[in-house]
């Protein structure tokens, strides 16, 4: 049975999975694109999208749960000031599937902050 196993792990120890993400989640919200692979896109999704929602409400508290999560100042900074302002009105994080020619074939993912759909 799967109880209790939604996270996928991606084969790294709880410490290193959490520092992963949170680094990934920071470049996204700096350079607002990012390539990775489709495993680590799907776990990157789940991860950012609850500090978006709680970073559209600009309060101290929210601040304070976001940087727990994050553990970068700017990142937290503009995810509170222009991002969030321009998600309010937007979707939310994109992804956006590509085949690549990685080193080994791994299909490629882009995963963004999302644009205004035609």
């Amino acid at each position: 049975m799967r109880h209790g196993k939604k996270v996928n792990h991606l084969g790294r120890k709880t410490a290193h999975r959490k520092a992963m993400l949170a680094n990934m989640a920071c470049s996204l919200i700096e350079h607002k694109r990012i390539n990775t692979t489709v495993a680590k896109a799907k776990a990157l999704k789940q991860f950012v999208e609850p500090l978006v929602t709680k970073s559209k409400e600009d309060t101290t508290h929210n601040r304070r749960i976001v940087f727990s999560r994050l553990r970068q100042k700017d990142a937290v900074t503009e995810l509170g000031c222009p991002v969030a302002k321009y998600l309010q009105t937007n979707q939310g994080i994109d992804p956006h599937f590509a085949f690549d020619d990685y080193d080994d074939y791994l299909p490629e993912y882009y995963i963004c902050v999302a644009t205004k759909h035609a």
